[in-house]
């Protein structure tokens, strides 16, 4: 308890944390969540290690033996998504945030179909233009699970992505 507020501090809490599920409308349980308080020293050089895990990634997929990684194509999916998952997408270097992820834009159909990455809970989405500006956690399929920072889309494990309704 913070003694000058009389209130609990969250590194304090004990507990299971949860996380609200938009497309079941539950809060699921995540015992895997761990807070811990930092200085402002370690969290500065955490946060530059992720940009610099990402800036990585993106040299990676900028030419030379990785070329392959500036396109990006998905298959496999089935259901009513499907059809704005599947498709092949191109790195667009300038939708690249500083120290962010790579963001992919789908080829061929007219529409502005984006493969990005979505900080707030570190995976991979499919999703509309005004999803990819604000990195929104919604999207027509995402990975699974959350990715290490500078894994690039390919890179996520063999069955790790999941189609969604386009809510989450």
């Amino acid at each position: 308890v913070d003694a000058a507020a009389g209130v609990p501090l969250p590194h304090r809490e004990t507990g299971t944390w949860t996380l609200w599920n938009n497309v079941e409308k539950t809060l699921d349980k995540q015992p895997a969540v761990a807070v811990r308080a930092l200085a402002r020293a370690e969290g500065d050089r955490l946060e530059a290690a992720r940009a610099a895990a990402w800036d990585a990634a993106a040299a990676r997929g900028a030419g030379g033996d990785a070329a392959a990684a500036a396109t990006t194509t998905i298959a496999g999916a089935t259901g009513n998504c499907a059809k704005f998952v599947n498709g092949t997408f191109d790195r667009v270097p300038g939708e690249r945030k500083p120290g962010g992820a790579p963001v992919y834009r789908k080829r061929g159909d007219g529409r502005m179909w984006w493969l990005f990455l979505a900080p707030s809970d570190n995976r991979w989405y499919v999703g509309r233009t005004e999803r990819k500006d604000a990195r929104k956690d919604r999207g027509w399929a995402c990975t699974v699970a959350a990715v290490a920072a500078g894994t690039l889309p390919h890179e996520a494990p063999a069955g790790g992505w999941k189609e969604s309704n386009g809510k989450k």
